[in-house]
């Protein structure tokens, strides 16, 4: 598999442009596969902790956007090798700083600036001179009139506190800022180095710093003597779409996609989901994986209602009726006839917010042997999300005629490990 050094001099001399799509760790490869579903098999993509990258035209963004395994995206301006920091046991910050600074004059930005003025529709100023950015300056330094900052009352009592405020622009001029990631040893901090490579943009641009109320970010990936440096494409992750009501554990819906990519849905397929809480996994596989129906259904009765009110509102947004049917029922008592589910995708009770670890020993055995029942004999498949190893592999060796296990991925959710389970259905009668 290629890598970012060679997607990149690839793109250099072409229309082509690199994006960067960062992804649940984990779940790289499966990020991947939908690249090359959706590109074609000639597309040149690769994968790290983390993120992936993949090779298209300026023309296709949309397509990239559309990607349903990816959380945050970002343009890959440059990638730079065997910077000539100092090591971290100097005391010589200034000397590096220097370096970082002097990085900026060594990239070739206007094609990936003129691509992100493209992609973001900014209308304003992208090239100023030196009199448009003093005069916009100017313009800024007067002070909003009373009444226009936001009072904590407004951010406790706002209707929806996860979405960022829309911003409201007093010029013209690109308002910017850089953020800086950085892992290694260093004589420089994040910030010393943000605020280093950002000074060198603005004596190039002629742009206005504005650390909250900007238009563009740059952003710099420092890893030991290595940098990358990229361009923000997406002001929010796109697992914030489909789930309007959440519940207590509501799972993203980046993560619900690819759960199902492991089980590869089919046209026809009935797929399950157990524990459906919100509704986030059959939202998902009605949307992305077309021509399959999905049900689902929880012991909670307010699961099902939170259920069908993410699928109202998803019919309100888009006047798309989706093939869910959102039921109440006990995952150990089944209200459905023998072999008649394809697929199974879940996210099982940890037994942190939800249940306990004692009780996950019993549920996930009783579960695995009652899912033996409705999935289909040899063709049927069952992904499984958890945390709680152990309760998974008592409930496995009690049912192991019933199931193969197939694969397992090790993935991280916001810091805790979990584990991907998938198990193929074995012909053996239930």
């Amino acid at each position: 598999m290629a890598n970012l050094s060679q997607l990149l001099e690839l793109s250099r001399s072409s229309d082509i442009l690199t994006f960067e799509a960062t992804v649940d760790t984990g779940f790289e490869a499966l990020a991947a596969k939908e690249c090359l579903d959706k590109f074609g098999p000639d597309v040149n993509v690769c994968y790290e902790r983390g993120r992936i990258y993949v090779n298209v035209p300026i023309s296709q963004y949309h397509l990239v956007k559309n990607l349903r395994s990816v959380n945050n995206l970002l343009l890959v301006v440059d990638e730079l090798k065997d910077i000539s920091f100092l090591p971290a046991t100097e005391n010589d910050m200034a000397q590096d700083l220097s370096t970082i600074a002097n990085l900026a004059n060594t990239i070739n930005w206007k094609k990936h600036l003129d691509a992100w003025k493209q992609i973001s529709d900014f209308n304003g100023n992208l090239y100023p001179t030196r009199e448009q950015y003093l005069e916009a300056v100017s313009k800024l330094e007067k002070k909003s009139p009373p009444g226009d900052e936001k009072t904590p009352a407004d951010e406790i009592n706002g209707v929806d506190q996860e979405t960022p405020p829309k911003k409201e622009f007093k010029t013209d001029v690109l308002q910017y800022r850089v953020t800086c990631y950085r892992s290694g040893k260093h004589t420089f901090g994040s910030q010393d180095a943000a605020r280093g490579f950002g000074g060198r943009l603005q004596d190039l641009f002629q742009w206005i710093v504005d650390l909250d109320n900007y238009q563009l970010e740059i952003v710099l990936h420092i890893k030991s003597k290595n940098a990358v440096v990229l361009i923000t494409l997406t002001e929010s992750s796109l697992h914030r779409r489909n789930i309007s009501h959440f519940g207590l554990t509501t799972l993203r819906s980046t993560i619900s996609f690819n759960l199902l990519q492991v089980a590869e849905p089919k046209v026809g397929e009935i797929v399950m989901d157990p524990f459906c809480g919100s509704g986030s996994i059959p939202m998902e596989g009605a949307i992305g994986f077309p021509g399959t129906y999905h049900i689902c259904g929880d012991i909670q009765s307010k699961s099902a209602t939170t259920t069908s009110l993410n699928k109202s509102s998803y019919y309100s947004d888009y006047k798309q009726n989706l093939p869910i049917d959102p039921l109440r029922w006990d995952v150990c008592a089944l209200p459905l006839r023998n072999s008649c589910i394809d697929i199974v995708a879940t996210d099982l009770p940890f037994g942190r917010r939800v249940g306990s670890k004692a009780h996950n020993k019993s549920l996930y055995m009783e579960a695995l042997r009652e899912l033996a029942r409705v999935v289909k004999p040899s063709t049927g498949r069952v992904v499984l999300l958890t945390s709680d190893r152990r309760a998974f592999n008592i409930g496995m060796h009690q049912n192991k005629k019933y199931w193969t296990h197939a694969k397992t991925l090790g993935v991280k959710l916001g810091g805790l490990k979990a584990c991907v389970y998938f198990l193929l259905r074995t012909c053996c009668d239930y």
